[in-house]
């Protein structure tokens, strides 16, 4: 993936969207578009307790501590990508594809918590990156 600018995330990527069953495309081009400052790479808000509190994720029968807050941001993208797929697939309501669907809940235009209306620009950011990385 020339394009993918953070490429010594590419492992972590890999292994967590496998996890997930998340194409890891679209968890780069989320990446790619949120590129958020430390510990909000992915643009998943850190601060509810459940998020302070994990300490780590499970895999083949073990539990793994995170290896830095990237990976944790990593996990819950991939994680939240997953849960929205699911509901994607069980009752789409009339939107054009997944990644319009997602960018409703992961941001939503005019959010309280987006006073600048810098969610205008997610679902079109997401989408020319997932199209440049499935390109490859």
């Amino acid at each position: 993936y020339p394009q993918f600018s953070f490429s010594d995330e590419l492992d972590m990527i890999m292994k967590h969207s496998q996890r997930y069953g998340v194409e890891p495309e679209l968890l780069m081009a989320i990446r790619m578009s949120e590129d958020g400052v430390p510990g909000r790479e992915y643009g998943i808000l850190a601060g509810e307790e459940r998020y302070r509190h994990d300490e780590g994720y499970i895999m083949d029968g073990q539990f793994h501590l995170y290896n830095s807050e990237v990976e944790k941001q990593i996990c819950w993208a991939a994680s939240t990508i997953s849960r929205n797929i699911e509901r994607y697939n069980t009752n789409p309501n009339g939107q054009r594809d997944l990644i319009d669907f997602i960018a409703d809940r992961w941001a939503p235009i005019g959010a309280e918590n987006d006073p600048q209306n810098l969610n205008v620009n997610w679902e079109p950011n997401v989408r020319h990156w997932y199209d440049k990385l499935k390109s490859n």
